[in-house]
């Protein structure tokens, strides 16, 4: 009886669970997709070892993004680099 009343309780459990990651997606807010971040971390990253040739060290976020900016890169992003908050929502 005992392991049926715990089966039971991690059903529900689950099915709670569930039910809550689905509300949350049909809410309407669009989530970053780990491909987005991905292609822009690669991105972030081919780039920041170009700076840091041209530059003999590493940007900060301003300089980066000033220097993406320059090279005309920042379009290329999947995500906006310059506010990334903004992105989560479009």
């Amino acid at each position: 009886m005992k392991k049926i009343s715990l089966m039971f309780v991690c059903i529900l459990l689950g099915v709670v669970l569930l039910g809550e990651a689905n509300a949350r997606q049909a809410s309407g807010q669009s989530e970053i997709t780990t491909g987005k971040l991905v292609n822009a971390l690669r991105l972030l990253n081919t780039h920041e070892y170009s700076y840091k040739n041209e530059n003999s060290r590493f940007a900060d976020r301003d300089q980066m993004l000033s220097y993406l900016r320059q090279k005309e890169l920042l379009s290329r992003s999947q995500i906006d680099l310059e506010n990334p908050a903004l992105s989560e929502n479009s």
